[in-house]
């Protein structure tokens, strides 16, 4: 089925369809089966408090930082499609659908 014109953030998705399952499908598999977990470094700050003058110090160190991977959107974003346009198509869609049908009726 072809997606017309005045959908462009779906026409991007149907060609990248196979390609974009087949990433996450792969990304899934790492998460979880292998157990990988995504993570970023990042600056952490910490404070500390001597025991016996009791004057805090801080410090920051850059350490690598389990971060949640949501698959859709970083698919989404590698493949240059933008979830809110994407969705308001649907909506769009969705409108002119209901349109035809209440004609039809």
């Amino acid at each position: 089925m072809k997606v017309p014109e005045k959908y462009p953030e779906h026409q991007k998705l149907r060609a990248i369809r196979e390609k974009s399952q087949e990433v996450g499908s792969f990304i899934e598999w790492l998460r979880d089966s292998k157990k990988f977990v995504f993570a970023q470094w990042m600056d952490v700050e910490y404070e500390d408090e001597d025991i016996f003058t009791e004057e805090k110090t801080k410090h920051t160190c850059n350490e690598l930082v389990p971060q949640p991977l949501c698959i859709e959107k970083t698919l989404a974003e590698y493949f240059g499609i933008d979830l809110k346009k994407l969705e308001q198509e649907k909506r769009a869609m969705l409108e002119e659908f209901r349109q035809q049908n209440s004609k039809s009726t």
